[in-house]
């Protein structure tokens, strides 16, 4: 498969080369993803019960990075006037921040589990008074809903970057993945990171055609053992963009990453037509 060339993004206020897919070549060949157009992340962050971290990540397995790269993510969201925009792992607050900054009417939510992190956001004024609200919740439970006062299928923004690493199985996780329609698309449920979990997790939350803007790493874009639950995304949804970054985005890591923008259940993926 031919790939289209890489530019840099002058447009932009990052001074980075991004790399932009149609979502064929993103998700329907793992030999995919090495060349494309241009454009241009956030914070994650999950419960307890971890079974290791990165060794240069803080202890929850989060990668930060700078507002400017989650100001870009937030941007590709093409939600002109949402009423609630919910964020899970909110770390050190860089995404919910351009959330907020951009949709000020917005009413806010935002999950972290580490107690210190939550701290600095109650300390920050992300929203209007009165429309933002921050729990110290772990983010992959099964009743976090009823946790944080919102019910299933409601939510019309979630922006996510979920942390690198495998939490320890428990049975939570195979109801989000059951709910979110891909427990069937995992050979061993298992190889589910929290990356995998995170999705599946805000998928619970999001109104149908309620749009989804998250940080992928290479495996669960790339990887042949993810490839069912690329094949079960593309059937149930539409995949609005995918845009690789730049290694060395996240401090501490070359991990290659992605940004993903999804609109649940809006139709199945059109693999012919160009993002």
């Amino acid at each position: 498969m031919a790939c289209p060339t890489s530019s840099s993004n002058t447009g932009n206020r990052l001074s980075l080369t991004l790399k932009r897919y149609t979502f064929r070549e993103a998700f329907s060949c793992k030999t995919a993803l090495h060349k494309a157009r241009e454009m241009t992340a956030s914070t994650g962050g999950t419960g307890k019960d971890l079974s290791r971290s990165g060794r240069t990540s803080d202890p929850w397995g989060r990668y930060y990075t700078s507002p400017e790269v989650s100001r870009s993510l937030i941007e590709r969201i093409n939600v002109p006037k949402p009423k609630l925009v919910l964020e899970l792992g909110s770390g050190s607050g860089a995404l919910c921040t351009a959330a907020a900054t951009r949709w000020q009417d917005a009413r806010l939510i935002t999950v972290d589990t580490d107690r210190r992190t939550s701290k600095q956001q109650n300390g920050q004024r992300l929203a209007k008074p009165g429309q933002h609200s921050h729990f110290v919740q772990d983010a992959l439970d099964q009743d976090l809903s009823s946790k944080i006062g919102l019910r299933l299928g409601t939510v019309d923004v979630a922006v996510c970057n979920p942390p690198y690493i495998r939490p320890r199985w428990r049975s939570d996780f195979g109801r989000i993945l059951e709910d979110a329609g891909l427990s069937g698309a995992l050979a061993s449920l298992h190889d589910a990171g929290a990356d995998l979990l995170f999705l599946a997790q805000n998928l619970r939350l999001l109104r149908r055609n309620g749009k989804l803007g998250l940080i992928l790493p290479d495996g669960l874009v790339t990887a042949e053992r993810f490839s069912g639950v690329r094949r079960a995304l593309l059937r149930q949804h539409m995949i609005e963009q995918v845009v690789q970054l730049p290694r060395g985005v996240f401090k501490g890591t070359e991990a290659q990453t992605y940004l993903a923008v999804l609109s649940k259940m809006a139709g199945e993926t059109d693999l012919l037509a160009p993002i």
